[in-house]
């Protein structure tokens, strides 16, 4: 076709919009709608000439590309309000779910092409964190669980609403709560390891003080029971002859007899 417009859009927990804006356009449509080159077609989108449905924030992170047939636009967006993408889309929440409302004309701006030139496609593809429970609309089929794809010729107006589950506050603190439980094993785990390594730091310092008191307490008394020893006096030598008497003389020849 001459321009193909593709949104990816997954809805998130907390009813903002994450995805993606691929704009391609046929070089002959470029031809006939002025755009001379990716860059061209860049400057368009982005001042709303191509299309006045498209937000400033949904095409400000783009990066265009140019092949042998036609020009493109790559455009990321994430965690934007629905109505950043389009003003004409809406998302509303209600309990566990929440409602997408997607009306468009992707063909407004582009009536200057010729009618016997196919004006291209527009498709939405959609994602939602839980279960999709109703789809209403024409052009649009749910592929999955939690997936529709909306698809239609651009020149089709698109009125599509889908709803599904989304994250609730309950749930969101079901995993708060859950991430305070496993902080407080933590917590409490590292305590532990604390207090063993005190208490084996303790044990070993009081091992430590039972050695320095060995050290300097019972080897110095050991020391000073020596000289003790040294200090007794030496007994003297007695000589030949020296043997005291009975009568403890000190004179060692046998006494005279007296004469009458």
């Amino acid at each position: 076709g001459g321009v193909d417009v593709t949104y990816t859009v997954s809805v998130n927990p907390d009813s903002t919009v994450s995805g993606s804006l691929v704009l391609e356009v046929n070089k002959q449509a470029a031809k006939v709608l002025g755009i001379s080159s990716a860059a061209d077609l860049d400057s368009k989108i982005k001042s709303g000439e191509l299309s006045s449905q498209t937000e400033a924030e949904v095409v400000s992170n783009c990066a265009a590309t140019e092949t042998d047939d036609s020009l493109a636009l790559n455009c990321a967006f994430s965690n934007l309000e629905v109505s950043d993408i389009s003003k004409d889309w809406s998302l509303t929440t209600e309990g566990d779910s929440a409602t997408l409302h997607l009306v468009s004309n992707a063909s407004a701006g582009m009536t200057s092409l010729p009618t016997d030139m196919g004006l291209g496609t527009a498709t939405v593809n959609i994602t939602f964190p839980g279960a999709i429970t109703a789809v209403t609309g024409e052009h649009a089929s749910q592929t999955g669980t939690s997936t529709v794809v909306v698809s239609s010729d651009i020149s089709e107006p698109i009125d599509v609403t889908v709803t599904g589950v989304v994250a609730t506050g309950a749930s969101i603190m079901w995993l708060i709560y859950l991430g305070l439980g496993l902080l407080a094993v933590i917590v409490v785990a590292a305590l532990v390891l604390v207090l063993r390594r005190g208490s084996a730091g303790a044990a070993t310092s009081a091992a430590n003080e039972d050695a320095a008191a060995l050290e300097a307490g019972a080897a110095p008394a050991i020391e000073a029971a020596a000289p003790a020893v040294e200090a007794a006096p030496a007994m003297p030598e007695l000589q030949a002859g020296d043997a005291p008497d009975a009568s403890g003389s000190g004179d060692g020849d046998t006494p005279s007899t007296p004469q009458a």
